[in-house]
């Protein structure tokens, strides 16, 4: 019995333990520091993004503004890592301010904090492709940094900003002095990574000592054991070899990747690497990498849903009690006021209700005359365009079957062309609402061509890097991959068609590839299809490069200004 008890209390003990244990650990700032800093999934982002905004809101409650800035500038890094850019820029720049207007001392904290913030803000920027903005924010970092680490990283930074931006000599300068000063630490892997970087812009300058640099870079990284590097620097060795000719080295280096990312079974390691083997046109994994491109999007997707709809709750909770205080502390102060304004309040209703009624009427009739007017114009001009454009083409088709003078599929392409003259003019007044609106639309275009004799490949077609575009690019670009593909499915006899988008700096470049047969090439660059395609493109300031040197296939570059 004396045992029975013993046992019972120790097993008391330790439930007791190990509940407060796990609630230290709930509880605990450092805890969700680590989920932000290393996250194993979405929901820890969003649960560590939360309790920091609470944090926030408490802190400013009891006036502890230094528990605040440090709050907001965890939630602008779960922000930033939650794909919300904008959002986590403006969460830095409170931080900031609140940092500006709370510490005139210029403490050693005050100088780590404001480092760290000028830190995020310069990479922020930089997925913005704000680069002027985002090196500002560097040089910031390095009037405060002392350590030649901190130092280091922060002239690496400014060097991948101007890779970015293509300004690939300035690159070289800055990435020259970071390994200068990264010499001085002992951290291997910032040494490693500084040598990749200068040797992938070296590379693209075609000079002699960056095969040197990548090679060196990748020795740290087998040293360090650091997989993640190790791709990344066999993956700079195979484009730096796919540059300058050399194919063999290039898919060796690549395969070199390969096999780690298959090992690790990491889906990012994997779809890093499957990306590099198609823009080497290197198809031969193309479908897995199709399937991780497709759960992905489901990922951030998900992601995007869960993040949003975790603010609107915690916005929606807090507006419900703080409005439920001001209820409580105004009612007696409305009570007192109203009886004297009741009078005012009556007068001022009567007077807009009037006003109102007398704008509303007259606004109405003078609308409901230029909508007439405009509805005429439009309905004139349509008319018009239907007779010049359509009326004739219809005409002829029916001369062809009823004299029997041409074949049937001539007659059948024929009127093709009439159907897609009638829906680019009813879609003529189209317009591009916003981003995420155009990515759909586009990618449910590019979907429909997609069958089980032609498989489509999109790479790259992601909302920003159409920020900044007009509509009216963005509306000439849909029509013309559509122009494309239609062409492609009535002229070749494609089974592959790739459509890759990048953006590098002001330019959007798009790159159609299609392996069909290769009449087919010859067949299309004469007809309508790609001089209207061609026109467009010219219209809106950009360029259609038309790739006569393939023996098979179609292949066509567009460069759009942004």
């Amino acid at each position: 019995m004396k045992i029975t008890k013993i046992s019972f209390l120790f097993f008391f003990l330790i439930v007791f333990i190990t509940l407060n244990a796990q609630k230290a650990i709930v509880d605990s700032t450092d805890h969700y520091i680590e989920l932000i800093n290393n996250p194993k999934n979405t929901d820890q982002l969003i649960v560590s993004y939360l309790f920091f905004q609470q944090k926030k809101d408490q802190s400013i409650k009891k006036d502890n503004i230094s528990i605040s800035i440090r709050s907001l500038y965890f939630m602008a890094e779960a922000q930033f890592k939650l794909g919300d850019l904008y959002g986590s820029e403006t969460t830095a720049l409170k931080a900031l301010e609140f940092l500006d207007n709370f510490d005139k001392n210029q403490s050693n904290w005050y100088r780590e904090t404001k480092l760290s913030i000028f830190n995020h803000l310069g990479k922020t920027n930089r997925g913005l492709y704000r680069y002027q903005k985002a090196l500002k924010y560097y040089e910031d970092v390095l009037k405060i940094a002392k350590s030649p680490e901190k130092r280091a990283k922060a002239f690496g930074n400014r060097g991948k900003a101007y890779a970015e931006w293509g300004k690939l000599e300035l690159a070289v300068l800055e990435y020259e002095k970071a390994l200068k000063l990264a010499a001085k630490t002992k951290d291997e892997l910032l040494v490693a990574r500084l040598f990749d970087n200068i040797g992938e812009v070296r590379s693209k300058l075609n000079l002699p000592e960056a095969i040197d640099n990548l090679q060196y870079g990748l020795l740290i990284r087998k040293e360090n054991k650091y997989d993640q590097g190790i791709i990344s620097s066999y993956i700079s060795l195979s484009n730096h070899y796919f540059r300058s000719g050399n194919f063999k080295q290039a898919s060796y280096n690549i395969k070199k990747a390969l096999k780690i990312a298959d090992a690790s079974n990491n889906i990012k390691y994997k779809e890093a690497v499957f990306s590099d083997m198609i823009d080497q046109g290197d198809y031969s994994r193309v479908i897995e990498y199709k399937k991780i491109t497709d759960s992905l999007k489901v990922v951030n997707i998900k992601k995007d849903t869960k993040y949003s709809e975790a603010k609107y709750n915690y916005s929606k909770q807090e507006k419900i009690a703080n409005e439920a205080k001001l209820k409580l502390k105004d009612n007696e102060l409305i009570l007192i006021r109203q009886k004297s304004k009741i009078t005012l309040w009556i007068a001022i209703t009567a007077f807009i209700v009037l006003l109102s009624i007398f704008l509303f009427f007259g606004l109405r009739s003078k609308h409901r005359k230029e909508k007439l007017q405009q509805v005429h114009n439009t309905e004139s001009r349509i008319s018009k365009r239907i007779h010049d454009e359509l009326a004739n083409d219809v005409y002829s088709a029916m001369v062809q079957l009823d004299n029997n003078t041409a074949p049937v599929s001539e007659i059948v392409d024929n009127l093709e062309d009439i159907y897609h003259k009638a829906r680019d003019l009813s879609q003529e007044k189209s317009t591009i609402k916003n981003n995420k609106e155009f990515i759909e639309d586009l990618k449910k275009s590019l979907a429909s061509f997609n069958t089980d004799e032609t498989n489509v490949i999109v790479k790259g077609l992601i909302a920003d890097i159409w920020i900044d575009v007009s509509d009216e690019k963005k509306l000439a670009v849909f029509r013309v991959i559509k122009e494309l593909l239609v062409n492609m499915r009535k002229h070749s006899s494609a089974n592959l068609v790739s459509v890759i988008f990048e953006r590098s700096n002001n330019m959007i470049t798009m790159r159609y590839v299609d392996n069909g047969i290769g009449s087919y090439k010859k067949e299309i660059s004469k007809g309508i299809g790609l001089v209207n395609a061609e026109n467009r493109i010219q219209t809106i300031g950009g360029n259609f490069i038309f790739d006569k040197s393939s023996e098979k296939g179609l292949k066509i570059m567009i460069e759009i200004p942004v």
